[in-house]
Order: C-alpha cells, then structure tokens, then sequence
C-alpha cells in the first residue's frame, strides 16, 4: 500500500513516504542493514551530500537523499522472482496511471472538454496548481513500458483489462496535451520488447510486423493529408495543440538547449542554476540538470551510479533469457532511457526517478538466493 501511495505521489508527498517504507523494512529484517551492492549505496549517499551541499539554496536539494532510500527498498523485496518483480511494476505502472487519470477527470470536470481539448495548461489534483504536461504524461511512461509484455503474456484479466484502459486513456490525454514523447516511446518501447521477446512463434512475428507496418503506412498517410491539407483537414487539426507541436519536430528545442549548455560547462563547474540562467530554460535531460544544479563532482558521482545501474539491469536481464519477462526488462529500459534523456527527472519529476531506481534494482536481484 506505502508503495503505491509513493507511486500515485499521494497529496504530492510521495518522496517523503520513501523514509517510513524504509524503517519498516530494517525492522522486518531485524536491524540487519543489506543491500545488492554497498559500494552502489555509498556511491548514492555521496551524490545525496554532494547535491545537497551545491544546490543547498533550491528547495529540491534534499531529494537527493530518497536515492540510496530507494536504492535500499530495492534491495530487499522478498523472493526476488520475475513474478514477484512484475507485480510491483504493475503496482507502480497503475498507480502512476491512476494519477494521471485523476489530474484528467480534474480537467474534465471544472473545465470541460471543449476547454480541456485545447488548453496548454493544466493542473495537479493534489495541489491545484499548474502543472506542465511533461510532469503529466512521465505518469504515462511505466504503462507504455508494460504494454508489449501485458498485451502478449500477461494472463491475468483484471490487470490486463485495467492497465490498457489506462493506458489508453492516458495516451489520449497526452495527446491532447501536444505531448510528442509517448508516441516515439511507444513504438520504440513495443519494437524492442518483441525484438527480445524469446517465446513469440513464427506466426506471431508475421502478424507483429504487419501490424507494425500498418500503423506506420496509416501514420505516413495521415502525415501527407496533414502537410499537404487535403480534403481541408489542415486548419481543423491546427486546433488541437498537439499538431502545433508535432509539425515543428520532435526534437525542436532540445538539440539548441543542448548545444548552449555544452558551451558553458567549462564556465560553470560548480553548479547553481547558472547554465539554465544564461541560457533562459532548464536543461532537459537528466545528467546535464544536474551538472546544472549541483555542479561537475555530484555530475561524476551520478554517471558512476549509472554505470552500476546499467550494469545491475543488463544482470537482471541475462538471468531472465529465454523467458518473455525480458520483453518486459527491454520495454521498460527503453522508456527509462528516454525520459533520462528529454527531461530533467531528478529536480523536475525526481520521484520517476526514485522508481527507476527501485525498478533496476529489483531487476538485478532477479532469482538473487539471498535472503
């Protein structure tokens, strides 16, 4: 229940659930203190203290302590086994979902869906402010992530039935926000999960690649009545915000915000705002937003996590060959990867973060004989 009320970020306090999990935990296992790799954990206290003491003047300097917190919760499910492993990303998938379905009845209901089909602001239903639709669709990533695996193996009914219908609905909600994202997400998160799904037939391959040249032969068509404004479609589209978005590229802005921060990295080494200052936004991947917050030694501290994080995944993913939950492992990777990368997760959206970190770790503890 504590995890899911951490995922759905309930009353937007769900980072702060992090530490009573935590507590329970260490009493459950009887003051004794493990985890998957105790280098990895000091590794992420360090990234703790060093963002805290260089960006100690913003208000998110203290997330930096609910990593090796989340790092730990990881460490010690019980019986790591894929079916254990999958029923947590489940939880954390519907509960993500769940919320993004609340801050969409929220919008339904006090404005309408003429309003809501063309508003560029929204708001969250925990503290009724705005809130940007990146924020909102990140909700959406973990069920784009299980979608391939639930729609091919998944045999429970109830859970199959509710996480597409929240994918589903989160999918049009994103849409109508002009959010790009999830459709390049979604087909790279399924091509890869059937890429390494090992239990799919010969006949399923067929039918997976028909189906995946269908939907790119109606997209490219769809694409040429939009460009060339057949049948008058053009200026009606032009309404909805996401065609806006969509017809300037999926990387409009990304690639110039990349380019100046890379320029003023030598400039300023030591944190504090100052890139995203200079250059008028926050930068939007993950490892360059926290160069930009806390400097180049909390930067370093955080690829060296990653390099452990993928090296715990790529573990957890090759004790799982031969079974189809490394679909599911690909799909969710993809996902993790992008989002990393297009948007700045750890002072923006911290708690996909936090799962991320839980997720990985659970994963490298795969069919893990500890106790």
């Amino acid at each position: 229940m504590l995890l899911f009320l951490t995922a759905i970020n309930f009353l937007h306090y769900g980072q702060l659930i992090l530490p009573i999990i935590c507590l329970i935990v260490f009493i459950d296992h009887k003051l004794r203190f493990e985890v998957n790799d105790p280098v990895v954990f000091i590794l992420l206290c360090l990234f703790a203290v060093s963002f805290y003491a260089f960006s100690r003047k913003d208000f998110y300097c203290v997330m930096g302590f609910t990593l090796p917190m989340a790092y730990y919760i990881g460490s010690n499910i019980r019986h790591p086994s894929k079916e254990n492993v999958k029923k947590i990303i489940y939880l954390f998938a519907i509960a993500m979902g769940c919320h993004l379905l609340l801050d969409l009845l929220r919008d339904l209901i006090l404005r309408g869906p003429e309003k809501v089909m063309h508003a560029s602001t929204h708001y969250d239903i925990w503290t009724n402010e705005k809130i940007s639709s990146t924020l909102i669709s990140v909700e959406l990533d973990l069920l784009i992530g299980c979608f391939y695996y639930l729609l091919m193996h998944e045999k429970d009914k109830k859970i199959k039935l509710i996480s597409i219908f929240l994918f589903i609905v989160g999918m049009g909600y994103c849409l109508i926000m002009g959010r790009r994202a999830p459709i390049l997400m979604f087909f790279l998160a399924v091509f890869f999960g059937f890429l390494f799904d090992k239990t799919v037939s010969e006949k399923q391959r067929k039918i997976f690649f028909v189906s995946m040249g269908s939907l790119i032969a109606i997209f490219i068509v769809f694409a040429a009545i939009y460009s060339f404004d057949l049948f008058g479609l053009k200026a009606v589209l032009d309404h909805f915000y996401i065609f806006e978005k969509v017809s300037r590229g999926l990387m409009d802005s990304r690639l110039g915000i990349y380019r100046e921060a890379f320029k003023l990295l030598g400039k300023y080494p030591w944190g504090g705002q100052q890139i995203s200052s200079s250059i008028g936004i926050q930068i939007h991947e993950l490892w360059l937003d926290v160069y930009d917050y806390a400097g180049v030694i909390t930067y370093l501290l955080l690829l060296g996590y990653t390099f452990f994080f993928v090296k715990g995944y790529y573990k957890g993913f090759t004790r799982s060959k031969g079974s189809s939950f490394t679909s599911l492992c690909a799909s969710l990777f993809v996902c993790f990867t992008i989002q990393m990368f297009l948007e700045p997760v750890m002072t923006a959206a911290s708690l996909f973060l936090l799962i991320t970190i839980m997720i990985g770790t659970m994963i490298e503890r795969i069919d893990d004989e500890r106790k």
